[in-house]
């Protein structure tokens, strides 16, 4: 799932859920926004620019020092609870791989997990799917 605002694509869809709650914390302590980003250990302007910039996101060392500050789970700001993950990726990875990367995988495991193919069915794109990759890697150089 992709926000478009004002044309720009948001590369992180929580950005709105960790604006809101840094922003209900602020105002619950009294901090101001430097106070918080002191407490993750970043600055003002990092705070800022995650905050309202759509092509950036706070690594997951930053997302778990803010939910702890915060008092919740770092997947609050990792992993929409409604947006499938591929099975066997730690959710380290998945936080770390670009939208393009998740939209792809899910896209692939979407398509390998589909009801109306039988197992061989799978097995076979899953094959044919690792032979390409391995074709791919070869003829780049990568193997």
């Amino acid at each position: 799932m992709v926000f478009c605002l004002r044309g720009l694509m948001d590369i992180w869809p929580q950005r709105d859920k960790f604006k809101e709650m840094v922003k209900a914390h602020i105002k619950a302590t009294g901090q101001n926004q430097e106070q918080f980003a002191d407490a993750l250990g970043v600055a003002r302007s990092s705070l800022r620019f995650w905050m309202y910039q759509r092509k950036r996101r706070p690594s997951f060392e930053v997302l778990k020092n803010a939910a702890a500050v915060l008092g919740c789970s770092v997947t609050e700001f990792v992993d929409d609870p409604g947006r499938a993950q591929v099975p066997g990726v730690g959710q380290e990875t998945w936080a770390g791989a670009s939208e393009r990367d998740r939209l792809i995988s899910q896209a692939m495991f979407a398509d390998i997990s589909a009801d109306d193919l039988s197992e061989e069915d799978k097995d076979m794109l899953y094959a044919a799917w690792k032979e390409e990759v391995a074709k791919f890697r070869k003829y780049k150089g990568l193997l």
